[in-house]
């Protein structure tokens, strides 16, 4: 019987696992050509071979490719400078990495993340150029639409800003006038005794009638008055002055603020304002807006008892706390607002006045100050005697 040499037996499961090797080695291959982008290239950059990743996405077959130079698929936006930078990187240190965009065969722009390196013999001699890579166009495209996005976003912001502070302005010129208003009411008295006052001591000294003392008593009483007008110059002064600084203060110290200017003007119309302090904890605030909401809320509660010829007209206001945070409720008894006005009554530009005469902005303005600016929330409901706004503030 003949038998087989073990040598030939070694030989054989060498040639077994060689071939094993490479079969996985041509699998391996295939692979890199479908899914990986490959280029390589001879010493003086003429291209000997492109994948068929790459030939799917530059649009360009291998014939098409081989013999041709990287300036085939050379973006005309990219710069001479990049692939002077990629080429004095490439000779010193014989590497680079980087992204890059091309353009394919139908002139349409697509982007590659490559990595490229020198390619050398087996005796280590210098042969050409290889470059892997993989295709970025998605995620730089997702880039670019980010930023759009971001810029278009950062655009509106400052766009809804710069409206806001116009708006506030506009607000603010209404209130303002509104103001002169309350100043010329209060003034009207003043100034009218301060006349008839001059007008009697005139007529005394015409008629020789000169009493020191009578004399005293009324300049005192001139006296007196200016220093109450000078005050309530004060007051409205200070109640529109730029001040964006918090401050600390009771419900009962910043709604007092707003009544000792518009209160004397809700007397005249036999307006009576009843108050109802139930707690005094100190908030941290921007004080003086609050205190243009309350006269705006105020103002609007003149305006509809008028409107409606209200009797026996009056606003409560009662300071409490609910849930741990710190609220102000003001309600009047005019019979409060209809359900299809309730829902826009903080809409920028919407008034519920008959004249129409209103800018709209009061309300959507303080809101905006309460929600905004302080943190807090202001909101309106519908009682058994009327409206109701509730400002509800952190303590």
């Amino acid at each position: 019987m003949k038998r087989t040499s073990p040598s030939l037996i070694i030989n054989q499961d060498l040639l077994d696992e060689l071939m094993e090797q490479t079969h996985l080695l041509k699998h391996y291959k295939e692979m890199i050509d479908k899914n990986t982008i490959v280029s390589i290239t001879d010493k003086n950059g003429f291209i000997t071979y492109i994948s068929e990743a790459f030939e799917k996405v530059s649009g360009y077959s291998k014939q098409e490719a081989v013999g041709q130079t990287h300036a085939l698929f050379r973006h005309p936006d990219t710069p001479k400078e990049f692939y002077t930078d990629m080429w004095n990187t490439l000779k010193t240190v014989q590497k680079w990495d980087g992204e890059v965009k091309n353009r394919d065969k139908n002139r349409n722009a697509y982007w590659l993340r490559l990595h490229i390196e020198y390619n050398r013999d087996c005796k280590g001699n210098f042969i050409g150029y290889s470059a892997t890579g993989h295709d970025i166009t998605n995620k730089i495209h997702l880039e670019t639409l980010t930023k759009e996005l971001e810029y278009r976003v950062s655009t509106e912001v400052e766009r809804n800003r710069l409206q806001t502070t116009q708006m506030l302005e506009q607000s603010r010129l209404a209130q303002m006038g509104e103001m002169i208003s309350m100043i010329a009411h209060q003034w009207r008295q003043p100034l009218a005794s301060i006349s008839a006052i001059s007008s009697v001591l005139t007529l005394d000294m015409m008629m020789d009638n000169y009493k020191k003392e009578f004399f005293e008593e009324r300049l005192n009483a001139i006296s007196d008055l200016a220093q109450h007008l000078s005050l309530t110059i004060d007051d409205f002064r200070s109640f529109f002055k730029e001040d964006k600084e918090k401050a600390q203060a009771t419900w009962e110290m910043i709604t007092e603020g707003s009544l000792g200017i518009i209160e004397p003007t809700l007397q005249t119309q036999n307006i009576t304002v009843k108050r109802l302090y139930e707690s005094n904890e100190v908030l941290y605030t921007y004080t003086n807006e609050i205190r243009q909401v309350l006269l705006n809320i105020f103002k609007n509660a003149e305006d509809i008892f008028l409107e409606k010829k209200i009797e026996n007209a009056i606003i409560w206001v009662r300071s409490y706390q609910k849930k741990g945070m710190s609220c102000l409720s003001i309600e009047d008894n005019a019979g409060g607002i209809s359900e299809e006005l309730l829902i826009k009554i903080f809409d920028p530009y919407f008034s519920t006045k008959e004249k129409k005469d209103g800018t709209g902005l009061g309300l959507y303005m303080s809101k905006t100050i309460i929600e905004e600016h302080c943190k807090g929330n202001l909101s309106v409901h519908n009682t058994i005697n009327g409206a109701c706004f509730e400002i509800i503030l952190p303590i």
